[in-house]
């Protein structure tokens, strides 16, 4: 399982925060503020997931997908890594529902940087 999620390289950053809680109610923020809408919040476990709907079509539907993990290395010290993933569903064509469903990361490096940025934002504002 860990190898299916993990994220690519640039995909992890470490900031210098208060704790954990702080970041993960940042992230959440970030990803509001990138359109997507919160499945699930787990301060605890330190794990956010979220969804937005990208396109629906006649061939199928196309949504991005969002999952943070916020870790504590030490005390004041947090590694976030994140893993974008575009899910499609293609129709199966005959009106009778059901299709198959493909889900992949998302390489391009300006969607993590602009999650980020966000994030960043959030971090350091009054």
């Amino acid at each position: 399982m860990a190898a299916r999620w993990s994220p690519p390289p640039f995909a992890t950053r470490t900031v210098e925060a208060g704790d954990s809680s702080a970041v993960l109610q940042a992230s959440r923020k970030a990803a509001a503020g990138g359109g997507f809408a919160v499945q699930r919040y787990d301060e605890a476990a330190g794990v956010l997931a979220a969804a937005r709907r990208q396109t629906t079509a006649f061939e199928g539907a196309r949504q991005d997908t969002l999952e943070v993990r916020v870790v504590v290395l030490s005390p004041g010290l947090i590694q976030i890594a994140l893993v974008l993933r575009e899910v499609v569903e293609s129709g199966s064509g005959d009106g009778r529902g059901g299709g198959l469903v493909s889900s992949g990361i998302v390489r391009d490096r300006v969607a993590y940087d602009a999650f980020f940025e966000r994030l960043t934002a959030f971090l350091t504002a009054p």
